[in-house]
């Protein structure tokens, strides 16, 4: 089993999405990347497109994304 991350997708009006997943794949103005837990923390400029969030149990869900994402770890 792979190791999982809380991801925390908030939009500026509400937190739209909140759960344990084991990856997360997107793309960046500097191309796709795919993060797992552990990652090293970076901020990225999104392009537009499809973001893949890996849940337990194979499941996927897939939002479309735009703008800027932070990635940092809480401790």
């Amino acid at each position: 089993m792979a190791d999982k991350f809380t991801l925390i997708v908030n939009t500026p009006d509400r937190e739209f999405y909140r759960g344990e997943v084991s990856m997360l794949e997107l793309t960046t103005s500097e191309g796709d990347i795919g993060i797992y837990a552990g990652h090293i923390p970076l901020t990225a400029v999104l392009v537009p497109g499809v973001m893949t969030i890996h849940e337990d149990g194979g499941a996927k869900r897939r939002l479309f994304t735009e703008e800027l994402l932070r990635f940092f770890r809480l401790r």
